[in-house]
């Protein structure tokens, strides 16, 4: 794969519209992929790619995650990122900011930071949280090496349905997060996995009901490179939901059980 021929790709897929752009990124198939280029330096050729395609006038963003409080005290400032190498490589990027939070940070670059980075949410997936201003920016979803349906937005949906939802339930923490010299005291609550009995979930199920309802999917050289508006993932995975909230859980008839007494065969 030449790097050429992904700028065009991602040219095509996000436009040039001013919607913030949210990409999800492994690198190894691009490691196997781009022979032209020394692996060293493939991480940074993918990151100043991305960004100049992206441009200036609108905002990237990466997921950043981290790992929680240790001693009560989360500092977003050297917690690395726990969500691939291209996110840790935009996180230490010196004209990024994070988000507050303890699990669920990204970074960002452009013109929303200061709108990003004031948000506290109370709820990781709920109002006021990263994945509400998602939604409301209708943002572009852009999965880069990861299967199409390897985006966190999607937890966004089951937080909407949680009246119908019984193997996730709230769990609240609370901390200290350090940024940028300030310390900032946090409630937040996450809507996690049960553990008793465990989910597992499977999203790739609703692959191509995404692809029907709006994603674009490029495969270059054996490299997933997927598209997908916020508006379009919601409207799909919301329907989905409604019909059978148990449609991305592999163990569903432990939890269905649950629900109306029947005996679930093991």
């Amino acid at each position: 794969m030449k790097a050429e021929r992904l700028r065009e790709t991602l040219e095509v897929l996000i436009g040039s519209d001013a919607r913030p752009v949210v990409t999800y990124a492994a690198l190894w198939p691009f490691m196997r992929a781009m022979e032209e280029i020394p692996v060293n330096d493939i991480p940074q050729t993918i990151l100043n790619l991305l960004i100049n395609v992206v441009g200036s006038n609108r905002s990237l963003l990466m997921p950043t995650f981290a790992s929680g409080y240790k001693n009560g005290i989360c500092n977003l400032d050297k917690e690395p990122s726990t969500t691939g190498l291209l996110s840790e490589l935009f996180r230490k990027h010196p004209q990024t900011r994070r988000s507050l939070s303890a699990f669920f940070s990204f970074n960002i670059l452009g013109p929303e930071t200061p709108g990003v980075v004031s948000l506290q949410p109370k709820n990781a997936w709920g109002d006021g949280s990263m994945y509400e201003w998602m939604e409301k920016n209708n943002v572009h979803f852009l999965m880069l090496g990861t299967h199409p349906t390897s985006c966190s937005y999607l937890h966004r949906m089951e937080w909407l349905n949680r009246d119908i939802i019984n193997y996730r339930y709230d769990k609240r923490f609370e901390g200290i997060l350090l940024r940028e010299g300030t310390e900032y005291p946090v409630q937040e609550t996450l809507y996690v996995r049960s553990l008793n009995p465990p989910v597992i979930n499977d999203y790739t199920v609703i692959y191509n009901d995404l692809k029907k309802g709006g994603m674009s999917v490029v495969m270059l050289d054996g490299v997933y490179i997927a598209h997908m508006r916020a508006e379009d993932m919601k409207n799909v995975y919301m329907k989905l939901l409604k019909k059978d909230p148990f449609l991305t859980v592999q163990n569903r008839c432990e939890f269905e059980s649950l629900v109306n007494g029947s005996s679930c065969d093991k």
